[in-house]
Protein backbone atom coordinates (compact mmCIF):
# COMPACT_ATOMS: atom_id res chain seq x y z
CA UNK A 1 0.00 0.00 0.00
CA UNK A 2 1.38 3.30 -1.12
CA UNK A 3 0.25 6.51 0.39
CA UNK A 4 2.18 9.84 1.42
CA UNK A 5 2.78 12.31 4.51
CA UNK A 6 -0.31 14.04 3.48
CA UNK A 7 -2.70 11.58 2.82
CA UNK A 8 -1.45 8.53 5.08
CA UNK A 9 -3.60 9.30 8.37
CA UNK A 10 -6.90 8.98 5.78
CA UNK A 11 -5.57 5.74 4.20
CA UNK A 12 -4.57 4.56 7.80
CA UNK A 13 -7.75 5.58 10.24
CA UNK A 14 -10.30 2.93 8.49
CA UNK A 15 -7.43 0.23 8.39
CA UNK A 16 -7.52 0.65 12.48
CA UNK A 17 -11.33 0.68 12.25
CA UNK A 18 -11.58 -2.59 9.99
CA UNK A 19 -8.80 -4.79 11.54
CA UNK A 20 -9.37 -7.81 13.16
CA UNK A 21 -6.27 -6.92 15.34
CA UNK A 22 -3.72 -4.61 15.77
CA UNK A 23 -0.26 -4.70 16.61
CA UNK A 24 2.03 -1.70 17.19
CA UNK A 25 4.97 -0.31 19.08
CA UNK A 26 4.17 2.50 21.25
CA UNK A 27 7.36 4.36 20.56
CA UNK A 28 7.20 8.24 20.84
CA UNK A 29 7.27 9.54 17.79
CA UNK A 30 4.57 11.61 16.13
CA UNK A 31 3.07 9.36 13.77
CA UNK A 32 2.82 6.33 15.99
CA UNK A 33 1.30 8.68 18.74
CA UNK A 34 -1.14 9.64 16.52
CA UNK A 35 -2.19 5.71 15.77
CA UNK A 36 -2.16 5.01 19.39
CA UNK A 37 -4.44 7.94 19.76
CA UNK A 38 -6.97 7.05 17.48
CA UNK A 39 -6.70 3.48 18.68
CA UNK A 40 -8.05 4.64 22.12
CA UNK A 41 -10.59 7.26 20.61
CA UNK A 42 -12.13 4.46 18.59
CA UNK A 43 -12.31 2.09 21.06
CA UNK A 44 -9.80 -0.48 20.04
CA UNK A 45 -7.65 -1.02 22.64
CA UNK A 46 -9.34 -4.52 23.23
CA UNK A 47 -8.34 -5.46 20.24
CA UNK A 48 -4.78 -4.25 20.26
CA UNK A 49 -1.56 -5.65 21.24
CA UNK A 50 1.51 -3.62 22.54
CA UNK A 51 5.08 -5.14 21.31
CA UNK A 52 8.22 -4.11 23.57
CA UNK A 53 11.27 -5.32 21.21
CA UNK A 54 14.44 -7.08 22.59
CA UNK A 55 17.43 -5.15 22.67
CA UNK A 56 19.89 -6.74 19.99
CA UNK A 57 22.25 -8.92 22.19
CA UNK A 58 24.87 -11.65 22.19
CA UNK A 59 23.09 -14.66 23.95
CA UNK A 60 25.33 -16.36 26.96
CA UNK A 61 27.34 -19.43 25.64
CA UNK A 62 25.22 -22.52 25.24
CA UNK A 63 22.20 -20.90 24.22
CA UNK A 64 20.71 -21.72 20.87
CA UNK A 65 18.55 -20.35 18.60
CA UNK A 66 16.81 -20.00 15.25
CA UNK A 67 18.75 -19.84 12.18
CA UNK A 68 16.98 -17.98 9.69
CA UNK A 69 19.61 -16.11 7.05
CA UNK A 70 20.89 -19.19 5.75
CA UNK A 71 19.66 -21.77 3.21
CA UNK A 72 17.67 -24.26 5.37
CA UNK A 73 17.97 -22.24 8.15
CA UNK A 74 15.06 -23.38 10.28
CA UNK A 75 16.32 -27.07 10.33
CA UNK A 76 19.48 -25.77 12.05
CA UNK A 77 20.78 -24.02 15.50
CA UNK A 78 23.53 -21.72 16.46
CA UNK A 79 24.71 -19.09 18.45
CA UNK A 80 23.02 -16.16 17.58
CA UNK A 81 25.09 -12.69 17.15
CA UNK A 82 22.89 -9.53 17.36
CA UNK A 83 22.61 -7.86 14.12
CA UNK A 84 23.69 -4.00 13.80
CA UNK A 85 21.12 -1.91 15.12
CA UNK A 86 21.24 2.10 15.50
CA UNK A 87 18.27 2.67 17.98
CA UNK A 88 18.80 2.84 21.81
CA UNK A 89 15.22 0.79 22.55
CA UNK A 90 15.77 1.08 26.63
CA UNK A 91 16.14 5.10 25.94
CA UNK A 92 13.34 5.29 23.31
CA UNK A 93 11.05 3.04 25.53
CA UNK A 94 11.48 5.17 28.24
CA UNK A 95 10.94 8.30 26.19
CA UNK A 96 7.75 6.65 25.30
CA UNK A 97 6.38 6.06 28.84
CA UNK A 98 7.16 9.79 30.11
CA UNK A 99 4.89 11.11 26.60
CA UNK A 100 2.28 8.20 27.09
CA UNK A 101 1.90 8.59 30.62
CA UNK A 102 1.42 12.54 30.44
CA UNK A 103 -1.84 11.12 28.23
CA UNK A 104 -3.37 8.77 30.76
CA UNK A 105 -1.51 5.28 29.74
CA UNK A 106 1.02 3.47 31.48
CA UNK A 107 3.87 1.18 29.60
CA UNK A 108 5.45 -1.20 31.86
CA UNK A 109 8.97 -0.65 32.29
CA UNK A 110 11.66 -1.62 29.35
CA UNK A 111 12.71 -5.21 30.01
CA UNK A 112 15.75 -7.25 28.14
CA UNK A 113 12.86 -10.46 27.61
CA UNK A 114 10.81 -8.09 25.58
CA UNK A 115 7.17 -8.38 26.02
CA UNK A 116 3.76 -8.43 24.05
CA UNK A 117 0.98 -7.01 26.37
CA UNK A 118 -2.43 -5.37 26.28
CA UNK A 119 -3.67 -2.09 28.20
CA UNK A 120 -7.24 -1.75 29.79
CA UNK A 121 -9.71 0.84 28.69
CA UNK A 122 -8.23 3.29 31.60
CA UNK A 123 -4.29 3.01 30.14
CA UNK A 124 -3.30 0.56 32.43
CA UNK A 125 -1.34 -2.61 31.92
CA UNK A 126 -4.16 -5.33 31.54
CA UNK A 127 -2.17 -8.89 30.57
CA UNK A 128 2.16 -9.48 29.92
CA UNK A 129 3.78 -12.13 28.13
CA UNK A 130 7.34 -12.11 27.40
CA UNK A 131 8.88 -12.19 23.81
CA UNK A 132 12.14 -13.51 23.55
CA UNK A 133 11.82 -14.09 19.86
CA UNK A 134 15.18 -14.19 19.32
CA UNK A 135 15.86 -17.41 21.39
CA UNK A 136 12.30 -19.15 20.17
CA UNK A 137 12.71 -21.63 17.66
CA UNK A 138 9.09 -21.71 17.51
CA UNK A 139 8.51 -18.66 16.57
CA UNK A 140 5.30 -18.41 14.58
CA UNK A 141 4.02 -20.68 17.24
CA UNK A 142 4.65 -18.13 20.18
CA UNK A 143 3.51 -15.33 18.20
CA UNK A 144 -0.02 -17.08 17.45
CA UNK A 145 -0.41 -18.60 20.55
CA UNK A 146 0.40 -15.47 22.27
CA UNK A 147 -2.42 -13.35 20.51
CA UNK A 148 -5.06 -16.02 21.93
CA UNK A 149 -3.13 -15.82 25.32
CA UNK A 150 -4.18 -12.22 25.92
CA UNK A 151 -7.41 -12.13 24.52
CA UNK A 152 -7.78 -10.31 21.05
CA UNK A 153 -8.31 -13.17 18.39
CA UNK A 154 -9.62 -16.51 18.64
CA UNK A 155 -8.55 -19.05 16.78
CA UNK A 156 -10.36 -22.70 17.48
CA UNK A 157 -7.29 -24.72 16.44
CA UNK A 158 -5.46 -22.82 19.59
CA UNK A 159 -6.33 -22.83 23.06
CA UNK A 160 -5.16 -20.40 26.13
CA UNK A 161 -2.54 -22.55 28.20
CA UNK A 162 -0.24 -21.80 30.98
CA UNK A 163 2.10 -18.82 29.41
CA UNK A 164 5.36 -20.52 30.74
CA UNK A 165 4.71 -23.76 29.62
CA UNK A 166 3.68 -22.36 26.44
CA UNK A 167 7.21 -20.25 26.37
CA UNK A 168 9.74 -23.27 27.30
CA UNK A 169 7.45 -25.57 24.32
CA UNK A 170 8.55 -22.58 22.01
CA UNK A 171 12.78 -22.62 22.71
CA UNK A 172 14.75 -25.02 22.52
CA UNK A 173 15.07 -28.13 25.04
CA UNK A 174 18.62 -27.54 26.00
CA UNK A 175 18.48 -26.79 29.83
CA UNK A 176 20.70 -23.54 29.43
CA UNK A 177 18.53 -21.95 26.93
CA UNK A 178 15.26 -23.03 28.99
CA UNK A 179 16.79 -21.54 31.94
CA UNK A 180 17.75 -18.40 29.91
CA UNK A 181 13.95 -17.61 28.80
CA UNK A 182 12.81 -18.44 31.98
CA UNK A 183 15.70 -15.94 33.50
CA UNK A 184 13.94 -13.17 31.22
CA UNK A 185 10.27 -14.40 31.96
CA UNK A 186 11.25 -13.95 35.65
CA UNK A 187 12.85 -10.16 34.91
CA UNK A 188 9.55 -9.45 32.96
CA UNK A 189 7.41 -10.23 35.82
CA UNK A 190 8.97 -8.28 37.99
CA UNK A 191 9.28 -5.02 36.57
CA UNK A 192 5.50 -5.61 35.08
CA UNK A 193 4.61 -6.10 39.05
CA UNK A 194 3.09 -9.35 38.11
CA UNK A 195 3.89 -11.08 41.48
CA UNK A 196 2.17 -14.71 41.20
CA UNK A 197 3.70 -15.02 37.14
CA UNK A 198 6.97 -14.15 38.71
CA UNK A 199 6.58 -16.31 41.65
CA UNK A 200 5.68 -19.31 38.90
CA UNK A 201 8.36 -18.47 36.62
CA UNK A 202 11.09 -19.01 39.76
CA UNK A 203 9.66 -22.11 40.54
CA UNK A 204 9.94 -23.16 36.93
CA UNK A 205 13.49 -22.62 37.16
CA UNK A 206 14.10 -24.17 40.70
CA UNK A 207 12.45 -27.25 39.34
CA UNK A 208 15.02 -27.14 36.21
CA UNK A 209 17.68 -26.33 37.39
CA UNK A 210 17.28 -29.22 40.58
CA UNK A 211 19.79 -27.17 42.59
CA UNK A 212 22.19 -26.41 39.60
CA UNK A 213 21.66 -23.01 37.96
CA UNK A 214 24.28 -22.52 36.07
CA UNK A 215 23.47 -20.06 33.46
CA UNK A 216 22.13 -17.98 36.50
CA UNK A 217 25.62 -18.13 38.26
CA UNK A 218 27.29 -17.92 35.25
CA UNK A 219 25.12 -14.60 34.78
CA UNK A 220 25.90 -13.43 37.99
CA UNK A 221 29.93 -13.92 37.57
CA UNK A 222 29.58 -11.62 34.85
CA UNK A 223 27.96 -9.02 36.80
CA UNK A 224 30.44 -9.06 39.37
CA UNK A 225 32.98 -7.81 36.93
CA UNK A 226 30.77 -4.99 36.31
CA UNK A 227 32.89 -1.97 37.40
CA UNK A 228 36.02 -3.54 35.36
CA UNK A 229 33.48 -4.18 31.98
CA UNK A 230 32.90 -0.67 32.29
CA UNK A 231 36.51 0.58 32.44
CA UNK A 232 37.61 -1.51 29.74
CA UNK A 233 34.26 -1.41 27.04
CA UNK A 234 35.50 2.24 26.18
CA UNK A 235 34.14 5.89 26.30
CA UNK A 236 31.36 5.80 24.25
CA UNK A 237 29.44 2.60 25.89
CA UNK A 238 30.18 3.99 29.42
CA UNK A 239 28.76 7.62 28.40
CA UNK A 240 25.50 5.58 27.30
CA UNK A 241 25.29 3.77 30.75
CA UNK A 242 25.75 6.74 32.39
CA UNK A 243 24.08 9.94 30.77
CA UNK A 244 21.45 7.82 28.84
CA UNK A 245 17.74 7.23 30.19
CA UNK A 246 18.82 3.46 29.86
CA UNK A 247 20.51 3.36 33.14
CA UNK A 248 17.31 3.11 35.10
CA UNK A 249 15.90 0.18 33.46
CA UNK A 250 19.38 -1.83 33.20
CA UNK A 251 20.17 -1.28 37.18
CA UNK A 252 15.99 -2.10 37.64
CA UNK A 253 16.52 -5.38 35.43
CA UNK A 254 19.50 -6.07 37.51
CA UNK A 255 18.15 -5.62 40.63
CA UNK A 256 14.52 -7.60 39.36
CA UNK A 257 17.13 -10.75 38.56
CA UNK A 258 18.83 -10.71 42.27
CA UNK A 259 15.58 -10.92 43.57
CA UNK A 260 14.74 -13.82 41.67
CA UNK A 261 18.15 -15.34 42.30
CA UNK A 262 17.77 -15.14 45.87
CA UNK A 263 14.73 -17.89 45.48
CA UNK A 264 16.42 -20.44 43.16
CA UNK A 265 17.79 -23.42 45.27
CA UNK A 266 21.65 -23.64 44.21
CA UNK A 267 22.45 -19.94 43.29
CA UNK A 268 26.26 -19.04 44.78
CA UNK A 269 25.29 -16.78 47.48
CA UNK A 270 28.83 -15.26 47.17
CA UNK A 271 28.36 -14.62 43.67
CA UNK A 272 24.89 -12.94 44.17
CA UNK A 273 26.63 -10.61 47.32
CA UNK A 274 29.51 -9.61 44.92
CA UNK A 275 27.18 -8.70 41.96
CA UNK A 276 25.08 -6.55 44.38
CA UNK A 277 28.13 -5.09 45.98
CA UNK A 278 28.94 -4.00 41.87
CA UNK A 279 26.15 -2.89 40.98
CA UNK A 280 25.67 -0.81 44.53
CA UNK A 281 29.47 1.14 43.29
CA UNK A 282 28.79 1.60 40.20
CA UNK A 283 25.34 3.14 40.96
CA UNK A 284 27.06 5.49 43.40
CA UNK A 285 29.69 6.13 41.53
CA UNK A 286 27.89 7.36 38.20
CA UNK A 287 24.34 8.41 39.49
Amino acid sequence: MVTTDDTWHETVEPLIDAASFIVIIPLAYDGTLWEIDRIRQGGHLGKTVFFMPEPAREQPDGVVVPVEDEPFGRAGLRFQRPPPVHLNLAVEWDRARTVLADRGMHLPAYAASGAFFTMTAAGELDEVLPAPLSVLIRRERYVRAALVQLGVVTWTRIRPRDPLDLLLRCAASGRRTQEYVLMLAIVLFAAAGDRPARQAATARMAELTAGDPGLLNAELAALAHLEDDLRHSGPEWTDRFVRSGAPRTQVQSLLDLFAAAEQVPGVDRTLLGAARSALDRVVAERG
